[in-house]
């Protein structure tokens, strides 16, 4: 079948679902999008390799809230598609129309979408499940939000569970190449030693990440006697007041700066013992256990992107109580016992990763979804 994924844009972290979808051979998949962020993040967009697949649709920021998207009318009456994927974004008003009309047409509408991050009632909870019931199905990034669909009484067979990934083919390449010398020689370089154990975090360092909370953490455990060296990838409006808070702790603590290139990222998460997020996480913990790094986080899956269902305690990570710096300290205890990695913790965390979070699995999830083969058939062995 010819099928077409109506996006705002497709940021370059889709790369890797973008080319597993245009080389599949069991449909013909086109992307309609238009070229950059309408939203002005500066993200960069992904790489559409034929061109004859892209369909430019232009977008308008609509009271800084709404979107509207040109194009997709024309592209719901286009007898060339027999189902169209669009963003599952309620806020899209074009969309609304769009997908109605291409279901009158007789076309399969599926919505790519988060679906419900935690429970929601009254008029927001209309609208969106009012938007949702204009398509055939939905395609959910977590087995959480299936379930607060069906207590919104949508079908089980109609909720395909896809979740999330990155490049994994590309990282798994990175990380075959990356050595256990060369993660000694990231951490002399970083610190001026290699045999203490490393907390890491990747991201911009922004309230919402609540940075503080791991700063005190390592400051507990130091006064244990716990020397730990952190090493904080990012940067942003936050970083003054980390650096401050860090001195008068007297912590070990790397301000990096900013890193955009995979191959130093994936050298740097490697140097780690662990990853911690002590506020809201997302992409994060998928980045982190592709490269066998374990994650911690808080335990409110109301704050959390649908990633944090990846995370097993024990396993490949950690939760610790919302706020509580003392159970935080607790939780990284747990995962710095070796000054080294655990070679049987990071086999783990990759597996985790490759079960359900890669662009293949996402492709066969799709197709399912394209067909209408029952959600329930499907096998998400990381559930």
């Amino acid at each position: 079948m010819r099928v077409a994924i109506v996006y705002y844009f497709f940021a370059h972290y889709r790369q890797a679902v973008v080319r597993e979808l245009m080389n599949s051979t069991a449909h013909h998949y086109f992307f309609a999008a238009d070229k950059k962020d309408p939203f002005g993040s500066g993200i960069k967009s992904c790489d559409i390799s034929d061109s004859s697949r892209f369909i430019y649709t232009r977008t308008f920021i609509l009271f800084r809230k709404f979107l509207i998207q040109s194009g997709l009318i024309r592209l719901a009456l286009n007898s060339d598609f027999d189902v169209i994927i669009y963003l599952g974004n309620s806020k899209f008003l074009c969309t609304w129309i769009s997908a109605g009309l291409a279901r009158m047409c007789g076309k399969r509408v599926l919505f790519w979408t988060h679906g419900w991050l935690r429970h929601e009632c009254g008029l927001k909870s209309f609208i969106r499940c009012s938007f949702y019931r204009i398509g055939h199905g939905l395609l959910l990034y977590g087995q959480r939000a299936k379930q607060f669909g069906l207590a919104k009484g949508f079908y089980s067979h109609n909720l395909y569970v896809v979740y999330n990934s990155l490049d994994t083919p590309e990282q798994d390449k990175i990380r075959s190449r990356i050595t256990a010398q060369d993660n000694r020689e990231t951490r002399e370089k970083l610190f001026g030693h290699w045999n203490r154990s490393v907390v890491i975090c990747t991201g911009r360092l922004v309230a919402k990440l609540r940075l503080d909370l791991l700063l005190d953490a390592v400051s507990l455990l130091q006064k244990e006697g716990f020397l730990i060296d952190v090493l904080l990838v990012g940067d942003g409006p936050q970083r003054t007041q980390l650096e401050t808070t860090a001195r008068i702790k007297n912590l070990s603590v790397v301000f990096y700066g900013a890193c955009y290139d995979e191959e130093k990222l994936a050298r740097l998460i490697m140097s780690a013992n662990v990853t911690v997020v002590p506020g809201a996480i997302g992409l994060t913990v998928m980045h982190s256990l592709i490269y066998g790094t374990p994650v911690i986080t808080n335990d409110d899956p109301d704050e959390q992107g649908p990633e944090w269902e990846a995370i097993i305690p024990g396993v490949n990570g950690q939760f610790f109580k919302k706020g509580d710096p003392i159970d935080l300290a607790g939780a990284i205890r747990m995962w710095v016992k070796k000054d080294q990695p655990d070679e049987n913790i990071r086999s783990q965390c990759i597996a985790s990763i490759n079960k359900c979070y890669t662009p293949s699995y996402q492709a066969q999830v799709i197709n399912a979804a394209i067909e209408g083969r029952s959600a329930d058939q499907i096998n998400h062995s990381g559930s």
